[in-house]
């Protein structure tokens, strides 16, 4: 019956460890703020506005040999360029559009808030750990055997 009460203490330890370890996964999984977000948008709008504009080839147009001549060679990258220079209250809609519905229901937060949160389930995690690291002892010293986890912090089972 011993061992029955040692494993069950050791599972729910487990459990606790779990549960920390998805929290820290799914705060690794919170998005940027909003205004993160439309700060990075508005920035990369702007660089491929103005490539689209640098790229416009337009000497031929203003050669001062002959008839005006135009032949515009233009990568995507340029032709996108241009579209974003020409059409950038549209094209910043439907990327918003578009981020929003990638978020979905996601948390956003930002990174100094998110690093704070980390570091405290972090620390929570190690707590659990420590705590596993004992059960699982002290389930040894009853002559119980239980395999430890192979993902187990190394601080914790060595007692550091």
């Amino acid at each position: 019956m011993k061992s029955i009460e040692a494993a069950t203490k050791v599972e729910q330890a487990r459990t606790t460890v779990y549960r920390h370890k998805a929290e820290l996964a799914e705060l690794k999984n919170s998005a940027p703020p909003e205004k993160e977000i439309a700060k990075a948008l508005d920035a990369a709008l702007d660089r491929l506005a103005d490539r689209g504009r640098d790229a416009l080839p337009v000497r031929g147009l203003v050669s001062p040999a002959g008839a005006p001549n135009w032949k515009p060679e233009l990568t995507d990258a340029d032709l996108l360029g241009l579209i974003v220079a020409v059409a950038r209250d549209q094209v910043r809609a439907l990327v918003i559009e578009k981020a929003e519905a990638a978020l979905g229901s996601r948390k956003s937060m930002s990174p100094a808030e998110r690093q704070k949160k980390v570091d405290a389930v972090k620390a929570k995690l190690l707590a659990a750990e420590i705590e596993e690291e004992s059960l699982i002892r002290a389930a040894e010293d009853g002559g119980v055997e239980v395999l430890r986890r192979a993902d187990a912090d190394p601080r914790a089972t060595l007692g550091v």
